[in-house]
């Protein structure tokens, strides 16, 4: 068919639709924040629960 692998220099442009794009809204961004936040704090109550002295 005549391809070739483009070489390590040269630049491909690939031209999407607009439709094609993805959307995240600001609750599902802040949402995965607060994910984050709730694992790092369940993990730090576990560190000083280990260390802890009863």
């Amino acid at each position: 068919m005549g391809m070739q692998r483009p070489e390590k220099y040269q630049t491909i442009y690939v031209n999407v639709k607009q439709d094609d794009m993805t959307e995240k809204t600001a609750g599902e961004v802040e949402g995965f924040g607060h994910g984050i936040v709730s694992v790092l704090k369940k993990i730090g109550g576990n560190i000083v629960q280990f260390f802890s002295i009863k």
